[in-house]
């Protein structure tokens, strides 16, 4: 399984494009995470983390709290290559990363 930290504002777009792969919600713990599956036991587990302008994130967690995460220790890579999935070769590249 693949695990993601993804800038939860563009988990929306993150999900749209993992679904066009194939990848369909299995386990929803939202706001904290969500787990999808696609044929051929390829799994991504995503995480959604709000990160401000000095590159410090917060993840929501199961019990109303939050994770806290310090700059540079939960960077967002895959949520910019989900951005960039909104091109041909963006949603390649994004595949190539997900080793799919």
């Amino acid at each position: 399984m693949k695990r993601l930290n993804v800038d939860a504002a563009d988990l929306s777009r993150c999900l749209a494009v993992l679904g066009e792969l194939g990848y369909s919600p299995e386990t929803d713990w939202l706001p904290s995470r969500i787990e999808l599956r696609a044929p051929g036991d390829r799994w991504v587990d995503l995480h959604p983390v709000a990160f401000d302008e000095e590159g410090s994130g917060r993840q929501a967690n199961l019990d109303g709290g939050f994770f806290e995460y310090p700059p540079g220790t939960a960077a967002p890579a895959q949520s910019r290559q989900c951005t960039a999935a909104d091109t041909s070769w963006g949603r390649s590249k994004l595949a190539q990363n997900l080793s799919i």
